[in-house]
């Protein structure tokens, strides 16, 4: 899977290398919104998402920017 310039991906630090992975499950969210307001209101980027896999927390990792 290749991502193209609308494409961020995350990929978690347990996968291993070489290793042909598979998309294609899908849900909607507004988690791209949520996305875009913290990287224009906090001058900082999302560079990994963590997923609580017992609750329904998923947090935004971020680095700080200078107006990139």
């Amino acid at each position: 899977m290749m991502a193209d310039k609308t494409q961020r991906i995350f990929w978690d630090s347990s996968s291993e290398e070489n290793i042909e992975y598979k998309g294609g499950l899908y849900f909607r969210s507004d988690l791209k919104d949520f996305i875009k307001r913290v990287e224009s209101n906090n001058k900082a980027k999302v560079v990994a998402i963590a997923v609580e896999t017992d609750s329904y927390n998923i947090e935004l990792i971020t680095k700080e920017t200078n107006n990139e």
